[in-house]
């Protein structure tokens, strides 16, 4: 349909179209903000319960933490109230004495995880001491290796010994690592280190130690190869 020529809307048309537009597009803006406003009402409702779902999942993580505490501390103290090795399937009072320090050394690292390991080890030598060793004995390192290695050599610590990347840092720099130095020697089935080996990893073989502090040492370096083997990049 076309227009007479000349012909022109009249004022009142043009208005009654300018205000329904604008009518309508109020209308619009208006349906825009309240959805808008409703998706900003879900976000505030999701972030809520994001934070919420947040610090439960942090409890949670505490109460697993605390929990798997207790059962090793747990299971470690019930082992030593035992007086059991798990390792040779006999009572502790039933092995050689050497053999008693290394399995008990070995068995409490095992089972004491997380726990702090002074006291984890303070505990041992309290075991060692009711399992009737004289663990105020003192002798220089030299004996205390001399004699871990002949008591290491083809035993069952041995086999169960870690292996793994302290074990191969030590092949290169024993530095201060004596007891992964004789699993080594006993691996290789050499010779026992003598004092020039403990010297080349810079420790005194005449330096006085008591049987309590020599299984605390080898209770140490155990606890370490483990957070060795469990810490990040572990995995090859």
């Amino acid at each position: 349909m076309t227009e007479p020529p000349g012909f022109t809307l009249p004022p009142q048309a043009i208005n009654l179209g300018l205000n329904a537009m604008t009518a309508h597009l109020q209308v619009m803006l208006g349906n825009e903000r309240t959805a808008f406003g409703h998706i900003a009402n879900h976000m505030e409702v999701l972030k809520h319960h994001t934070v919420q779902l947040d610090a439960l999942s942090a409890a949670q993580n505490r109460a697993q933490s605390i929990l798997g505490g207790t059962a090793h501390l747990t299971e470690l103290l019930w082992w030593g109230q035992a007086r059991y090795s798990h390792l040779h399937r006999a009572p502790f009072r039933k092995l050689r004495p050497a053999q008693r320090r290394w399995a008990a050394a070995l068995e409490a690292a095992e089972r004491s995880g997380a726990l702090p390991d002074r006291p984890a080890a303070a505990y041992l030598v309290g075991v060692l001491t009711d399992l009737q060793l004289d663990v105020d004995r003192v002798r220089p390192l030299r004996d205390w290796v001399a004699d871990g290695y002949e008591e290491l050599r083809g035993s069952k610590v041995l086999d169960r010994f870690p292996s793994g990347r302290l074990a191969e840092l030590a092949k290169d720099d024993g530095t201060g690592l004596p007891v992964h130095l004789l699993v080594a020697h006993a691996r290789r089935n050499g010779n026992a280190p003598d004092d020039a080996v403990l010297r080349s990893i810079h420790l005194d073989p005449e330096q006085p130690l008591d049987e309590g502090d020599w299984a605390s040492w080898i209770y140490y370096e155990l606890k370490l190869a483990q957070r060795l083997e469990a810490s990040p990049g572990a995995a090859r």
